[in-house]
């Protein structure tokens, strides 16, 4: 069982749920209500989809070479299970394929009932499938596909509730991509020469670590300028605004990268610990400043 949980990323997995109720908070906000019945299905799903894109990402990177030269991190270098043979690669891939059926027998219970779902799933499945073999091969893709992948998951656990999106949607669906595809940044500085020469082109490739380290405080603040607009434009509610409570956070974490200067490894670990904790803590933030700012008003 320890070889499969690793195989699925299993301690990863924790950004679907909070994402999700990233979402369900912003369609509580905006109308009032939750329906619990397709929430609970359209967490399952997301789920699925998750582990889809971790199992099949493990598989094509053994199949491309990079897990058996890549030094492991906690956050970066990717598994060993299948370069070890604890399970059987075949069985990897079926596993990748038959999670992503899953989550598409879900899609079309969600088609069926909600037009609005289709867009989003299929853009949602296409990522799950095209990510490893195809998206990290285009310049910035790797990063811009998965911040875009699970803002889907926020988008779409909106979309379940009425088969409408209003704006708090689009807001949470920005935010939570913006903070995703940062966490994925950051992972990525250990691991830039052997992506490379396995012909991954993400945004720490394409620039070098020595320039694309100093891009990170400014993604981040992107992040919180971004609810800041929203809120004095009128697109969301003040309780939106209690992501802002990590900022200090945030601060550390960037002062770390800065200081690392995208090559010192043991800044750069520290730097990845405390993103995660920002990053998770700021869209569960989210979720439950809309949640908490409807119940009490």
């Amino acid at each position: 069982m320890k070889d499969y949980l690793e195989l699925i990323r299993a301690n990863f997995l924790l950004l679907t749920p909070i994402t999700f109720l990233a979402g369900v908070g912003a369609a509580y906000n905006d109308l009032g209500f939750v329906n619990v019945l397709d929430s609970a299905i359209a967490l399952a799903g997301a789920l699925m989809a998750h582990i889809s894109v971790n199992v099949l990402n493990n598989y094509f990177d053994f199949l491309f070479g990079i897990d058996k030269e890549t030094e492991k991190t906690p956050f970066s270098g990717g598994v060993t299970v299948l370069v070890e043979e604890r399970v059987n690669p075949r069985l990897a891939l079926s596993i990748g394929l038959l999670t992503s059926l899953f989550t598409l027998v879900i899609g079309i219970y969600f088609f069926l009932k909600y037009p609005i779902i289709i867009p989003i799933g299929l853009l949602g499945l296409l990522i799950v499938l095209l990510y490893s073999p195809v998206l990290t091969k285009i310049p910035l893709m790797s990063e811009i596909s998965a911040g875009i992948g699970f803002g889907l998951i926020s988008l779409g656990a909106y979309a379940v509730q009425k088969g409408e999106i209003m704006s708090g949607g689009w807001v949470s669906f920005s935010f939570c991509s913006i903070l995703v595809g940062l966490l994925l940044f950051l992972n990525e500085f250990p691991d830039c020469e052997i992506d490379e020469k396995a012909g991954r082109r993400h945004l720490v490739v394409v620039l070098g670590p020595e320039r694309a380290y100093k891009l990170y405080p400014v993604i981040l603040s992107s992040s919180y300028v971004l609810l800041v607009l929203s809120y004095l434009l009128g697109l969301t509610q003040l309780g939106s605004l209690l992501p802002l409570s990590t900022i200090p956070l945030g601060a550390k974490a960037s002062v770390l990268v800065l200081r690392s200067k995208g090559v010192k490894r043991d800044e750069l670990i520290e730097a990845m610990k405390l993103n995660l904790v920002t990053i998770l803590l700021s869209i569960l933030l989210l979720g439950i400043g809309n949640t908490t700012w409807t119940l009490l008003h």
